[in-house]
């Protein structure tokens, strides 16, 4: 079949197991007659016949559980799904030679195999809403096959069939009440009701197992040497304030190129079906466009939507004519430290702060992190710590660094010390470009320390200006935008420009961006670049969750 049909196949299979775990399910909330039963005693013994009824309803759950992975080619669905088909052949067989079921059972098994090389998707990031769905349907399959179970052996139960007390009797299952003591003159019956209860049990462990997934599942596997590999480009080709981040434990990485040619690699976070990239492709200039391209199709294989968060401005043209679409979404605050002086009335409130620091008595240190110095560090825990409490308690993520001393040591950082020695601030600074770049990333002040970060900020520029450092950067100010004279402003632009107004007493962009803005920094314009405009807002969703894990309400409470 060819590749553009392929796609038409797998949905017609999806809706089919879909069809076939409705059906399933139906088939096993009917019980056989007495009849039937009887007539499975002299070849199959009672308990394997209603077992059958019990697993069937369980895996025609499965089936409807896995037929949305099917759609979208998940390769793990198709593993599910097919093990899920082969048994329920043998489950119909074996429940009162139900050769009509097991039949269309065996179809769907057949074509799964036929079809095994159209499911090459890789599993999404875990969601617990998947949790609530699954499970609370499974729980209302699971009431109604109780309701039907308790109805067909009511009069062995001694039980009134009246759907008061049916009802009352199948939730009682289903919570696990003990009904032993109303069914000991039916074997049978007792045997049904226990299914129900094994039923309960699975249903209820597979719900709290997909619930918790989210949690149990967060750290990502990776292969040997990868992470090396990944830190090895970054050094050679790291160009971005932000390839370092490409390091953090809460990225995916897609390696691009020939193995023994150029190379790049493009460091992602995946929420849901949203595959968000951070920054460009770090690699050669020239491989630039092919890896985004590459990503794209990567990620549709995956069914998955592609983006890039944060790519520089000035290559729009280049990925626009490759399809992409984009808006301005930040500014990135650069200082050109051969040209940087704190003269003129510009500066004015920085050499006010200046001052006041070194009246105050307030001296700057540089701390290399070798040899350790056991008290600085815990000082610098006690600051975060203060810091993140009154924040709300909770660190961002995705293309900002969490407090962690193994990174202050490597990073190297500065800090500012009243003249009682007492640590007022710090901030790390990663290098980028092959180490003529420093840029500011993990930054804490103490309650009531004013101008301590900026004097933290001016000292280490000297620092660095001393060491031959070229540029430095601020970091990026989220929905600010410096537009030149005639720029024309998209539709997605006048959003950001609003929420840029008018979300600012929740989250304060405003003060971040006037804090870069006295420095007089070379705004570099950001884009977020993705692939239909009908994404944009579960993509800005999944923005939201990669930059705070706990979600939008810790965020906005920190």
């Amino acid at each position: 079949m060819s590749q553009s049909r392929t796609p038409l196949a797998r949905h017609v299979l999806a809706w089919l197991l879909l069809l076939s775990g409705a059906a399933n399910i139906i088939e096993a909330i009917i019980p056989k007659s007495q009849s039937v039963a009887d007539w499975m005693e002299q070849w199959v013994p009672l308990e394997v016949s209603q077992g059958s009824r019990l697993l069937i309803l369980l895996f025609g759950l499965i089936q409807i559980m896995v037929s949305r992975g099917i759609f979208r080619g998940k390769k793990t669905a198709w593993l599910v799904a097919s093990s899920a088909m082969g048994i329920t052949v043998l489950l119909h067989l074996g429940r009162a030679w139900d050769w009509q079921h097991a039949s269309w059972s065996l179809l769907l098994f057949t074509i799964l195999l036929w079809r095994r090389r159209d499911f090459t998707a890789a599993s999404d990031a875990a969601s617990s809403r998947w949790g609530f769905l699954i499970g609370g349907g499974a729980m209302l399959a699971l009431l109604v096959y109780s309701y039907s179970t308790v109805w067909h052996y009511a009069p062995q139960a001694h039980l009134r069939r009246d759907p008061t007390v049916i009802a009352r009797t199948s939730a009682g299952l289903v919570l696990f009440q003990n009904l032993a003591a109303e069914v000991h003159e039916s074997r049978r019956a007792l045997r049904a009701f226990q299914g129900v209860q094994l039923a309960s049990a699975i249903v209820m462990l597979g719900t709290l197992f997909l619930l918790l997934r989210p949690v149990l599942g967060r750290r990502l596997r990776i292969a040997a040497g990868e992470l090396e590999r990944v830190a090895s480009l970054v050094a050679l080709h790291g160009c971005d304030p932000m390839d370092c981040f490409a390091l953090l434990p809460d990225k995916r990485w897609f390696f691009h190129g020939a193995k023994d040619g150029a190379e790049s690699v493009i460091a992602y976070g995946l929420w849901r079906n949203y595959a968000v990239a951070l920054a460009e492709p770090i690699g050669p200039d020239e491989q630039r466009q092919e890896a985004m391209n590459a990503f794209r199709e990567f990620c549709a294989q995956q069914d998955w939507r592609a983006s890039f968060y944060c790519c520089h401005e000035r290559n729009r043209k280049n990925w626009e004519s490759s399809g992409w679409l984009g808006f301005h979404i930040a500014e990135d605050a650069r200082l050109h430290l051969n040209t940087f002086e704190l003269k003129g009335s510009d500066f004015q409130g920085l050499r006010t702060s200046l001052n006041h620091a070194r009246k105050a008595g307030w001296t700057f240190h540089w701390y290399e992190g070798s040899p350790v110095d056991h008290g600085l560090e815990a000082q610098m825990r006690l600051l975060s710590d203060a810091w993140l409490d009154a924040k709300g308690g909770t660190e961002m993520g995705f293309d900002l660094g969490a407090f962690s001393l193994k990174v202050i040591r490597i990073h190297r950082t500065g800090c500012v010390l009243d003249a009682g020695g007492r640590l007022l601030a710090f901030a790390t600074w990663p290098s980028y470009a092959k180490g003529s770049g420093r840029s500011i990333d993990l930054m804490r002040s103490a309650e009531g320390a004013r101008g301590a970060m900026d004097f933290l900020i001016l000292e280490s520029i000297t620092r660095f200006k001393a060491e031959g450092i070229e540029e430095v950067s601020l970091g990026n100010a989220p929905l600010a935008r410096v537009a030149s004279e005639g720029e024309k402003v998209q539709g997605g632009e006048k959003v950001v420009d609003y929420l840029f107004e008018h979300f600012n007493q929740v989250y304060g962009y405003k003060p971040l961006f006037e804090f870069k803005r006295k420095y007089h920094p070379d705004w570099q314009g950001r884009d977020l670049v993705f692939e239909r405009h009908a994404h944009l807002p579960s993509l800005c969703a999944a923005l939201i969750r990669l930059h705070a894990p706990k979600g939008l309400l810790q965020m906005l409470l920190s």
